[in-house]
């Protein structure tokens, strides 16, 4: 008896308590805060806008984080040098640290898979080599010439693919025993390659490693502080907060910090999240669901 499949809407209520990705396009009105200029601002570069400016300031500080985590830097300490060094304010820098730890976790927990599936390929590849040999003896032996030579180059592709197996056994086995981990691209291993190939530019893979936000949502605030998503007609709307300009303000008008100035643009969420979200398709709900969820903009 076939299966019944679960519809995404159903998939999403029977674990609403747990981790859910919902993935949503964000378009942006204006990608700097009204009355907004870059003369004001110290950490802006170049053309860039003032989210783009968070968004880099953000991934350099999770860059900062991750290698700093590594050496044995604490969440409490860090934190501050964070702030310091980005001009980021609390909640942000907490989040770059707590998503880069994420990433050494997530890590460390693939070095045993790695190992398994490795060994697994190793041991495989290592029985095709041992049959191949054989069958290139047997086929000299009969004097087909032409097939023992296409079984010898054969050959040669499978001790190549089998030197590149041990070698990275030796290198995850490496990490195992010394509590390590491979070496983490930001911005994508292969998009790297393809920059070392000459394919892309390196302006691309800059911008690929840099575009991307995270905060986390917060129980006591009833929704995400930093990432605030609300319904408008028919539709959702999601603002950013962008917390390197306070201290801006801060430095150039002699009086209290405000709250961050935001940014504020459309958000479109499939169809089939919508209900799951407490929306139906005329627009009609809170959303109270989808607050909740909102933590990264990529």
């Amino acid at each position: 008896m076939a299966r019944k499949r679960k519809s995404p809407a159903a998939k999403l209520a029977a674990v609403a308590e747990g981790p859910v990705t919902i993935q949503c396009v964000w378009r942006p009105v204006s990608e700097d805060p009204e009355g907004y200029g870059p003369a004001r601002d110290r950490w802006h570069r170049g053309n860039e806008s003032a989210l783009g400016t968070e968004m880099r300031l953000w991934g350099s500080a999770e860059r900062f984080a991750f290698g700093s985590l590594q050496e044995g830097a604490v969440r409490n300490d860090l934190k501050p040098r964070l702030q310091k060094v980005f001009g980021l304010n609390s909640r942000y820098c907490d989040d770059a640290i707590v998503h880069a730890k994420a990433i050494i976790d997530s890590q460390r927990e693939l070095i045993p898979m790695e190992i398994e599936e490795t060994k697994a390929k190793l041991d495989k590849s290592s029985k095709k080599q041992k049959a191949d040999r054989a069958k290139a003896a047997k086929l000299g032996q009969s004097g087909n010439v032409l097939e023992a030579a296409r079984t010898e180059s054969a050959i040669a592709g499978r001790q190549q693919r089998v030197a590149k197996l041990e070698r990275k056994l030796a290198e995850y086995t490496k990490h195992h025993q010394d509590g390590t981990i491979p070496a983490v691209v930001f911005g994508g291993r292969k998009l790297w390659r393809r920059v070392c190939r000459g394919q892309v530019t390196r302006d691309e893979w800059r911008a690929a490693r840099r575009g991307r936000l995270y905060a986390r949502g917060d129980v006591t605030k009833s929704a995400n502080p930093h990432m605030r998503v609300s319904v408008t007609g028919c539709g959702f709307a999601m603002t950013v907060a962008l917390s390197h300009l306070v201290a801006t303000k801060q430095d150039h008008a002699s009086q209290a910090p405000r709250s961050s100035p935001r940014v504020e643009g459309d958000l479109w969420v499939p169809e089939k999240y919508r209900r799951s979200a407490g929306i139906n398709r005329r627009g009609e709900g809170d959303g109270k669901a989808l607050h909740r969820r909102v933590r990264s903009l990529r």
